[in-house]
């Protein structure tokens, strides 16, 4: 896969990411709001301020849950009343594309086409 991105709330006529993430300030200590990774990876958060050292974290992020199916092996070689040649797969995924561990059942039906 690629590269996941780091995104948060937009200000009015925004699109979101479009304005470098602003922390709120006080009493010395900045607090960011709405951040958001959309890849389930391990990822470095690199905090900085011209003039001031660099401050790094180190975080994993993990699989929200199942949102969506992509189907991931297509079926193929149907003869009647016979297995398919190659079965059919989907995966379940979380909003951000990444593949859910511990998905739940998926079932699967059929439309006959004029």
């Amino acid at each position: 896969g690629g590269r996941g991105s780091l995104s948060w709330p937009h200000a009015a006529g925004m699109p979101d990411g479009a304005h470098p993430p602003q922390a709120v300030v006080s009493a010395g200590v900045a607090r960011f709001a709405g951040l958001r990774y959309d890849k389930a990876e391990t990822v470095t958060l690199m905090f900085f301020k011209t003039g001031l050292s660099l401050a790094m974290q180190s975080l994993t992020v993990v699989t929200g849950s199942a949102s969506q199916l992509a189907v991931t092996v297509l079926a193929a070689g149907a003869l009647s009343a016979s297995p398919f040649v190659t079965q059919p797969a989907v995966t379940v995924q979380d909003a951000g594309g990444n593949t859910v561990s511990q998905p739940p059942a998926v079932a699967v039906s059929v439309t006959a086409r004029p």
